[in-house]
């Protein structure tokens, strides 16, 4: 998914001090020491490395997608989770490819396909699992391991 450079000027921002504080996909972020230029310049390299599949989902009895505003607050929900994480850890910026395989990752795919097609439904498992390019019975293994890890506490 390419990033229509006017989406990205768009987001919602307010300088507090040093600081900046972005409203996007629903919620706010506050970065810390970051200015508006460069959080657009992480925010743009970070959305052109997303390795999402965003092709409709084909089954023999329905066809399944995100829609194109769906698709751009996933995507945003990805692109601020690890701009805040690496900006709250005062390291320098790096999103890589092994970013889309984090357990938070695939969690914030999950969440929308859960809240367009019910939650566990087999529809929304297997959207999620498509987005994320993997395969069916792997991601139902994954979602069972986190499920026990998010238990534990």
């Amino acid at each position: 998914m390419s990033l229509n450079p006017d989406h990205a000027s768009d987001l919602q921002t307010v300088e507090e001090g040093d600081d900046l504080r972005v409203w996007a996909a629903g919620k706010s972020y506050l970065l810390k020491r970051i200015d508006r230029e460069r959080f657009l310049e992480q925010y743009r390299k970070a959305w052109n490395r997303l390795r999402l599949n965003f092709s409709p989902m084909v089954t023999p009895t329905v066809t399944i997608e995100f829609t194109d505003g769906e698709r751009v607050n996933l995507c945003q929900r990805i692109v601020m989770y690890w701009l805040y994480v690496y900006n709250a850890n005062n390291r320098r910026f790096r999103f890589l490819w092994w970013s889309m395989r984090d357990p938070q990752t695939r969690r914030n795919v999950l969440e929308p396909a859960q809240s367009k097609l019910g939650v566990n439904s087999e529809a929304a498992i297997s959207l999620a699992a498509h987005t994320l390019g993997m395969r069916l019975g792997r991601f139902r293994a994954w979602m069972k391991r986190d499920e026990q890890f998010v238990n534990m506490f």
